[in-house]
């Protein structure tokens, strides 16, 4: 399959960005969890492509906390406390859906669909990712 198709079949646009995130494999039989650290290549509203040294499986589920500076002043929240200042991260549950060989030796391009976000998590991140589709 090319890109071209594959960008058809895509229900939210991609934004390139440099983000980091820690992935956690959501994995009941094993107590480890180890957090594993990667760098987002794009984001979209529905998953995100990035790059890590683990390799995972497809279908793994993944605990993904993502660390994007400013894509929580989009949230529709009636108060927005002092805590507002700083970024959280946006934590959601995604499926790994692709992995292929990174640029580097030893690295691994992942890409995973979200399976769990927060409704208006989600509608602020579409809404960052347009506005940084309008800088670009």
């Amino acid at each position: 399959m090319n890109d071209h198709s594959r960008e058809e079949r895509r229900r939210f646009v991609r934004v390139s960005v440099d983000y980091f995130l820690e992935c956690t494999q959501l994995d009941f039989t094993d107590t480890t969890n180890d957090k594993i650290p990667a760098s987002i290549k794009n984001i979209s509203a529905g998953g995100i492509l990035f790059v890590t040294h683990k390799k995972y499986e497809l279908g793994t589920l993944l605990r993904i906390s993502l660390s994007i500076p400013g894509w929580d002043q989009y949230k529709t929240e009636f108060y927005k406390s002092a805590k507002a200042l700083f970024t959280e991260n946006l934590v959601v549950l995604a499926k790994v859906a692709r992995i292929e060989p990174g640029q580097k030796e030893g690295q691994y391009n992942v890409a995973v669909e979200f399976t769990g976000i927060d409704d208006d998590h989600q509608r602020a991140l579409l809404k960052f990712i347009r506005n940084q589709m309008k800088e670009i």
